[in-house]
């Protein structure tokens, strides 16, 4: 008889852990199926930003390959055109303004190495059209400060 109270026991803690098992699983999957609406709309968001992001692919290749010039811009009605002559006018102001400060940068260097401070007698940066740079300054122009610097030596 105590065999049978024995295994009747065992048998009973068994079946409470499996019931203990059984709840805790539960919970575990009703958090994982919530988790599941948030993944569906976090996909839906995700295949809706893919399908524009290849639609904006598409319109930058049509305008690459386009032959016209005069194609428009993709964020508005602006014709590409004017954009891309304002574009190269600046990168042409952009190289003249590198040319003119590399040059005075290398004749500050071969003339006065050692300078640290310089009064010049030069035209002030706010004197001059920085606009439009090509109008304002003459060839020789940046020798002023060459000749500041001879002057401190």
């Amino acid at each position: 008889m105590e065999f049978a109270l024995i295994l009747d026991v065992m048998i009973s803690v068994l079946l409470v852990v499996t019931i203990v098992y059984a709840v805790v699983l539960n919970r575990r999957l009703k958090s994982l199926r919530a988790g599941e609406a948030e993944m569906r709309s976090a996909i839906e968001r995700f295949n809706a930003s893919a399908e524009l992001a290849e639609a904006n692919l598409a319109r930058i290749k049509d305008v690459a390959t386009s032959e016209t010039p005069s194609s428009t811009f993709a964020g508005g009605n602006k014709p590409l055109e004017p954009l891309v002559a304002e574009a190269r006018h600046l990168a042409a102001d952009l190289n003249l303004l590198i040319e003119r400060g590399e040059s005075v940068i290398s004749r500050t260097q071969t003339a006065a190495p050692s300078a640290r401070a310089v009064e010049t007698t030069a035209k002030p940066l706010a004197a001059r059209d920085l606009a439009n740079p090509q109008a304002t300054w003459a060839p020789g122009e940046d020798l002023d400060l060459a000749d500041a610097l001879k002057g401190v030596r």
